[in-house]
């Protein structure tokens, strides 16, 4: 997706819920952050161990944190991927300036 093709969200500095409508009977989840305006690197992980999500639906993370040394009003880039039972992965950005 190019850059610039979606909404900017703010992001409280203190964390929030992501909300995923998932397709697959069980996936492997982990979600990542790229810092500045137009990231290709993923380098902080915002979930350390891989979650294992059973069930097809909704799946709710709450209180996703965010490190300490991100700072208000910067660009960012979260990614959500998931890993399926094929060992394909699936790769969604969301472009999320921070803020308090």
């Amino acid at each position: 997706m190019p850059y610039g093709t979606g909404n900017k969200t703010e992001w409280p500095l203190d964390g929030a819920s992501v909300a995923l409508d998932l397709h697959h009977p069980w996936v492997y989840l982990y979600i990542n952050l790229g810092l500045g305006e137009n990231t290709t690197n993923f380098n902080i992980s915002l979930t350390p161990e891989l979650l294992n999500v059973t069930g097809k639906g909704d799946f709710c993370l709450t209180d996703l944190p965010i490190p300490s040394d991100i700072e208000d009003g910067q660009n960012a880039t979260i990614q959500v991927v998931t890993n399926g039972q094929s060992g394909s992965a699936l790769y969604n950005v969301s472009e999320a300036p921070y803020a308090v």
